[in-house]
């Protein structure tokens, strides 16, 4: 069966990736505890040039840690970007602390302005989002955070290896945190990565990790049986008859396969049951992602120059109207392309046709839909930007996978229905 174009499960999964999933399903003696954990850790210390590094079970589980590594006052504030994902905010929540919500600029982070007026004296974080990979302001909240004497955290869970000013992302700040889901640039179904060069937070995230476990074994085989599945199964049959769809369905009733973000975290709720480390076979599942991180990043940056190349996206994504150095955030190796259309679920639907499925991050002001805004603080209108461009916002894939004529498919579809 031909394969759907699609932005989402396992985009950036190849064959040697799954014949490493196929081959390690049933290696046990590989799952919990093993040397690929520190050599994973030794990777991010000479990549990134920093003296620690952490390891968890996911990006939000890592946040969740650094804050609480950090000994706030129950009721901190804690200011985050609308136009985000709801474990953010839960994660905030579940470290009791109070999450602000601050408005997003036209490169769909943190608004700088904004920011000034969020700011009180009980404030004390500041989490920069790169959206997409697209590099935020970091510079001038540096200067805020500074003369508010406020820590800064960067989520960069959309990408390892954007650049700012040439300036990798996650070494601006004082704390950086990456993601390793199964949507994510480089995924090893799951896992999070937390890197710092500050002693004093080193000390006490050191003893977090080393007092929690690892996930359970049939944990683990379940995750790794989730690419699998969807590479074997799901992807090639999804618009057969819609049998992957149903399959799809079934197995996530039966709990085979898994929700990236679970029922009860978009009631409001932090599943604390999850904490573990990343055990030793993400950490090697990782590895070999990452060893095709020039390939993979090249590739992505050529995509979204093949995208910029065309008159009707470039319009779309409102670059026409950027200054040069917004232009150039976008020259980064993009988790996903945004544009914004005035029929977002019409397109959505549209999608289909010619097998091409578009993605919708942030379709929601947080996101996904269901959750439910009241239990983690968000207010409707606080954000108003945020609230506009989430009814806008469609996604194109960057997919290393793609091919050049999936490319040119999917600017054609642009083309010809919008």
């Amino acid at each position: 069966m031909k394969r759907p174009i699609s932005i989402s499960n396992i985009p950036n999964i190849e064959k040697d990736d799954i014949k490493l999933y196929l081959k390690l399903l049933f290696n046990f003696s590989l799952y919990k505890k093993g040397n690929f954990e520190e050599k994973l850790k030794n990777w991010f210390i000479d990549y990134f040039r920093v003296e620690f590094v952490f390891n968890f079970i996911t990006g939000r589980l890592a946040l969740f840690e650094i804050l609480k590594s950090l000994n706030l006052n129950n009721e901190d504030e804690i200011i985050l970007q609308a136009f985000t994902c709801s474990v953010v905010p839960e994660a905030i929540i579940a470290a009791k602390l109070k999450p602000v919500y601050v408005d997003i600029d036209k490169t769909f982070n943190i608004d700088v302005n904004n920011l000034k007026n969020k700011i009180t004296k009980k404030t004390k974080v500041i989490i920069i989002q790169h959206t997409f990979g697209i590099p935020a302001e970091i510079e001038k909240i540096k200067e805020i955070a500074k003369k508010n004497n406020i820590i800064i955290i960067e989520d960069c869970a959309h990408n390892i290896g954007s650049k700012y000013k040439n300036k990798l992302l996650g070494t601006f700040s004082d704390i950086a945190f990456f993601s390793f889901g199964r949507s994510k640039a480089f995924s090893a179904t799951n896992g999070g990565i937390i890197i710092t060069n500050n002693k004093n937070l080193a000390k006490k995230l050191e003893i977090i990790e080393k007092s929690i476990n690892y996930p359970s074994n049939s944990r683990i085989f379940k995750e790794l049986l989730h690419p699998i599945i969807f590479y074997f199964l799901i992807n090639p049959l999804y618009d057969f008859l819609n049998i992957g769809k149903l399959l799809l369905i079934i197995l996530q009733k039966i709990k085979i396969l898994t929700f990236e973000v679970s029922k009860k975290e978009k009631e409001g709720f932090f599943e604390f049951k999850n904490i573990y480390k990343m055990p030793n076979l993400f950490c090697f599942l990782a590895l070999n992602q990452l060893s095709k991180i020039d390939k993979y990043n090249n590739r992505r940056k050529e995509t979204v120059k093949k995208y910029l190349k065309n008159d009707k996206i470039l319009q779309l994504s409102s670059l026409e109207n950027f200054a040069q150095s917004d232009i150039e955030k976008y020259f980064n190796p993009l988790l996903r392309f945004p544009l914004l259309v005035k029929n977002s679920n019409e397109l959505i639907k549209k999608r289909r046709k010619g097998k091409i499925y578009l993605g919708d991050w942030y379709s929601n002001v947080v996101d996904p839909k269901g959750v439910n805004l009241e239990k983690i603080y968000y207010q409707k209108g606080s954000c108003p930007n945020a609230e506009k461009i989430s009814k806008q916002i469609v996604n194109l894939p960057t997919n290393p996978t793609l091919k050049d004529n999936e490319i040119e498919k999917i600017i054609k579809f642009v083309k010809i229905n919008i």
